[in-house]
């Protein structure tokens, strides 16, 4: 299975994944169910529910009805109608024998004017034929055999492969069945139509023709469904037909079905609309008359849409994108059908869902945004609806039934929506709106600092509008997904990417997106992270955020992973400080690794940022490869061999070099329009780290735009820059590298000057000049252990902090408990205890609290801060403040994120039950980070 990409039924946010509006037009036109439809479908038992924000463009609406295989439709009769659906479960996947067009291109296409046979849309060919005949023809191929119900079976003829010619194993093409698949795709999407269009029309004038063919089609297909073989059909893979009612469990991953080639699409979401839009029309009695049916509204809620719910049901419970199809299938039948019980275990399943699909902050399982979004899509789209609330109301109860308690979604949702405003849309959206099922508007952006510590992500963001400069620390585990990008760095400018990373890709090209150095990050020996294939396997936990604080003017970000390189280094830290002032911006990175024999400081321009990186005079002609001698570049490995975790450097095309042996600058220069239509924003690298060192200028994959072939030499390529330190004659290195970026487009004054002031080894003192002034930023590389110095000028500075910035008479002091400068003193509390529980419970103060003995002052100015758990094993996660509260047994810390462990006692294991449900080991301190001027 091809994962979300290939996906093309049910209602999805992307139109190429549409099965009920499988139309190659663009969503455009307001809304054809209005209030009017809507409040027709209130007299259902659920109708409203399903219908409520349903649209239908009117674009898409004209262009079906003009075409040939509506036009057709309209011209048969109910009962040539009722013979055009197919009695057999129908199979997606089947290449053209003709021409050999792969089955994942469906080439096979099948069109009402004529419904006997299917044409390759490549060579043309019209099958069945003389050379590929049908059963009932003089020479009829094989056919499996398949008893679907006691007494009943089904015959599939098919065509088998010579294994020479063979592409997997047991290869069969089943072109009758590839028939009926479209036959009922195309149907089921008429009768969609057909109710739309009968409702949007005036009572008075209404065309019966229309809500007869959508009646007629539903009650056939409830007719037939309950026969319809239980079947594999994965593209590149044997088809498997079984018969209709097998004893679960199913398959994993949604790959049995009845009704789609998908599990998670049991439910024919377009038939249940077309349902709800029909109750009690005279279309029935009319329906029911022509196919025998007494009660046919009754049996087609029995026979097709609770039957395909309990497949749907049968379903082993997966964490996807699929799962949310089949919890909303079973909640759309259930509150259709008044089954409570229905309604009752996918709620059930959707608090499962939400506590094994979301970490404790609300971000996705996955960790990558365009995961995150894509879940929210989905969520947005149906869930308000079916719960029966609009946006902004609170819960319901069930329809009918007073004394059930109120439905409701889990409240991470909301908190996953809030922290996709906050972090803002991925980088690439798709344009196509949904346009079949409920939607809502994507969560306003709310672009601001935040520390996410159950994902591992911290977003450093200062000024505004073109003036804006936003940094992100990475520091993901690898429980949800194979991530390598421990530490990375992500960089924007006035809302731009500008040093990226392709997390939000899905293209890749030999695994290259997995490796470490496709990212911004610091890479020791030329491993990839996590050293060994053996160790990359298996899942890890995340970095160690050991610090967060953000005001409008100077943020800082520190986080260490003892995951990234366990062999080989004893440090790998990265420290990030986004400074402003009235007009000046930038951020300052601070990566400390000590262990190995070569460090490579990596920095890639973002995927569609046309640029180059220029290095300081005098260049040198760069290595061929830099991928070491000993291992051999093979350019047809693919992602799933898993080469890529060896070869990832053989993907650099190296440009130019250049030696370092003082701070210097390191230029990113556009070089044409980035994907957006703009142009492509700059920016200067002042290299002020350990010394000396090599610059390489390179170039590296990047996924390939529309059209063009990943391999090809017109893929499109990304600027990469590769600073190299290597130990004297192999000894153990230990290396700091100091990179100061400033924006050299847009709204940002240049800096007039940088540089970095000679001081103990155990600080890192920059001196920046910028048009707000003259200013120093100081890092202590060993926080909590008091650094004393003097600064340009003379001044004497004392402190035990993290970072400290002096500007003038100002002093800005993160971490720590004190700061003097020339007679300034600064200090702050420390705030630190133990966790002796937690609580989940939503209030206004956040989604619960945890509880510690040591007596604190309910302070206001903590609101906002972080707070960091450290547990027994040494690992940290993170939450944010929202404020304190003493009791009698000491004192309430409220959070804004779930809580998302447990704990019996003081010492006690913390039991995650949000996303990735671990368990770490007590005793749990906390700290508070704090700043303060």
């Amino acid at each position: 299975m091809r994962g979300e990409g290939s996906r093309r039924c049910g209602f999805t946010p992307r139109l190429r994944r549409l099965g009920i509006l499988a139309l190659a037009v663009a969503a455009g036109g307001g809304s054809l169910c209005d209030g009017r439809v809507a409040r027709a479908g209130e007299a259902g038992r659920g109708d409203a529910a399903v219908l409520a924000g349903f649209e239908l463009p009117a674009q898409w609406r004209a262009t079906f009805w003009k075409g040939a295989g509506a036009q057709a439709l309209l011209k048969l009769s109910p009962r040539e109608l009722a013979d055009l659906v197919p009695v057999q479960a129908g199979l997606r996947f089947c290449r053209c024998p003709a021409c050999g067009a792969a089955e994942r291109d469906e080439p096979l296409a099948w069109s009402i004017e004529q419904p006997k046979v299917v044409k390759c849309r490549f060579c043309r060919a019209v099958l069945p034929n003389e050379k590929y005949p049908s059963k009932g023809d003089k020479k009829e191929p094989p056919e499996e055999v398949v008893e679907v119900v006691p007494g009943v079976a089904h015959h599939y003829p098919y065509h088998p492969v010579e294994d020479a010619l063979a592409r997997y194993a047991d290869e069969r093409i089943y072109i009758d069945a590839r028939r009926d698949y479209e036959a009922r795709k195309f149907l089921a999407r008429s009768a969609l139509y057909a109710a739309v269009e009968y409702r949007s029309q005036p009572a008075a004038r209404r065309d019966a023709r229309l809500a007869t063919t959508a009646c007629v089609v539903m009650l056939r297909f409830a007719q037939v469904y309950p026969h319809y073989a239980t079947h594999v059909d994965q593209p590149d893979r044997a088809k498997i037909l079984q018969p209709a009612r097998l004893r679960p469990p199913l398959a994993s991953n949604y790959e049995m079905a009845r009704w789609e080639w998908n599990g998670s699409l049991e439910v024919p979401a377009n038939l249940l609309v077309a349902r709800c839009l029909l109750r009690g029309d005279p279309a029935w009695a009319r329906a029911g008359e022509l196919l025998g049916e007494k009660a046919p509204e009754e049996s087609v809620d029995r026979n097709l849409f609770l039957a395909a719910a309990e497949t749907s049901r049968q379903q082993p419970d997966q964490v996807s994108v699929q799962a949310l199809n089949v919890y909303r299938g079973m909640l759309a039948v259930g509150r259709v059908t008044g089954d409570e019980s229905l309604v009752a275990d996918a709620m059930a399943r959707l608090d499962g869902f939400a506590r094994r699909g979301f970490y404790h902050d609300g971000f996705w399982r996955d960790g990558e945004l365009a995961a995150h979004a894509r879940i929210l899509s989905e969520l947005d789209g149906w869930l308000p609806g079916l719960l029966g609330q609009g946006p902004g109301e609170g819960p319901v109860r069930l329809a009918g039934n007073t004394r059930a308690a109120p439905v409701a979604a889990p409240p991470i949702f909301e908190l996953a929506r809030k922290v996709r405003g906050m972090l803002g849309p991925p980088a690439k959206v798709d344009a196509v709106e949904k346009a079949s099922w409920p939607s809502r508007p994507a969560p306003r952006s709310n672009r601001r600092p935040v520390l996410l510590g159950g994902v591992g992500r911290a977003r450093l963001a200062i000024g505004g509008g073109d003036d804006a400069m936003d940094a992100e620390l990475l520091g993901m585990d690898s429980y949800g997904g194979p991530h390598f990008q421990r530490l990375a760095l992500r960089l924007s400018i006035a809302g731009r990417p500008v040093l990226g990373d392709l997390d939000d890709s899905e293209a890749d090209v030999r695994g290259w997106r997995l490796a470490t150095a496709s990212h911004n990050a610091v890479i020791v020996d030329r491993l990839n992270q996590r050293e060994q294939p053996k160790a990359a396997v298996q899942p890890a936990g995340g970095s160690r955020f050991l610090f967060f604080a953000a005001d409008p003017d100077f943020q800082v970000a520190c986080a260490e992973d003892q995951q990234a390189y366990p062999l080989s280094t004893t440090r790998y830290r990265h420290t990030l400080i986004a400074s402003a002032g009235a007009t000046s911006r930038y951020v300052v990175s601070v990566f400390e690794v000590l262990g190995g024999t070569e460090h490579d400081q990596i920095y890639h321009s973002a995927s569609g940022q046309p640029a180059r990186w220029a290095l300081p005079e005098p260049l040198a002609r760069p290595p061929a490869s830099l991928l070491p001698s000993s291992i051999t570049f093979l350019p047809s490995a693919r992602p799933e061999d898993g080469r890529w975790f060896v070869q990832a450097y053989g993907e650099f095309r190296p440009v130019a070099q250049a030696s370092l042996a003082r701070p210097a600058i390191a230029e990113l220069v556009p070089t044409g329009n980035a994907d957006e239509g703009g142009p492509a924003l700059g920016l200067r690298l002042h290299v002020l780290g350990d010394l000396p060192l090599t610059a390489i200028a390179a170039s590296s994959p990047e996924p390939p735009r529309r059209g063009s072939p990943p391999d090809s030499a017109a893929a499109p390529a990304r600027a990469s820059l590769i600073l190299r330190r290597r130990a004297e004659e192999g000894g153990r290195l230990g290396s700091v590298f100091v990179t100061l970026f400033e924006p050299t487009a847009g709204a940002v004054p240049r800096l007039v000057r940088v540089g970095r002031v000679a001081s103990d080894p155990e600080l890192v003192i920059l001196f920046i000049e910028t048009s707000d002034g003259p200013e120093h930023l100081i890092v202590n590389l060993s926080p909590g252990n008091i650094r004393k110095t003097i600064l340009t000028g003379g001044r004497h500075v004392s402190f035990d902090g993290l970072a400290l910035r002096i500007r003038g008479d100002s002093v800005v002091l993160a971490g720590g408990t004190f700061a003097e400068a020339s007679g300034r003193l600064v200090s702050q509390p420390s705030l630190r205890g133990t966790v002796a529980g937690s609580v989940s419970k939503p209030s206004s103060k956040g989604l619960g609290w945890f509880v510690t003995p040591t007596r604190m002052a309910a302070d206001p100015a903590l609101a906002g801060r972080a707070l960091i758990i450290e547990h027994g094993d040494g690992s940290s996660h993170s939450w944010t403040l929202s404020s304190v509260e003493p009791t009698a047994k000491g004192t309430r810390l409220h959070v804004l994120e779930e809580p998302g462990f447990s704990l019996e006692s003081d010492g006690a294991p913390a039991r995650f039950h949000q996303f990735p449900q671990v368990d770490a080991p007590g005793p749990h301190r906390f700290r508070i980070a704090l700043m303060t001027r």
